[in-house]
């Protein structure tokens, strides 16, 4: 059975192997060019999730039907801790 790997523990799996590898050679200017990938990757992801909760957003203000679907309570929860009001 393939199991589901999101996207975040994929990138969490690249960087484990990335700092064994930087803890390996040191510094230098392709393990610099590596903590620049890295930032990026988590500057992406984080990206990703603020798209995430804008298309929740979105969706709940599109669809008033959803407010009352029991499915969505733990989508409200996610865009009230995104936003900081939990």
């Amino acid at each position: 059975m393939t199991e589901n790997i999101t996207p975040q523990a994929e990138v969490d799996g690249l960087l484990e192997a990335v700092h064994d590898w930087q803890a390996h050679e040191g510094i230098t200017d392709a393990t610099m060019l590596a903590s620049v990938g890295e930032a990026q990757a988590i500057a992406t992801l984080a990206l990703v999730e603020q798209q995430r909760i804008a298309n929740l957003i979105a969706l709940y203000q599109a669809d008033s039907d959803i407010l009352d679907d029991p499915r969505f309570d733990a989508a409200k929860a996610d865009i009230r801790k995104a936003l900081g009001l939990s």
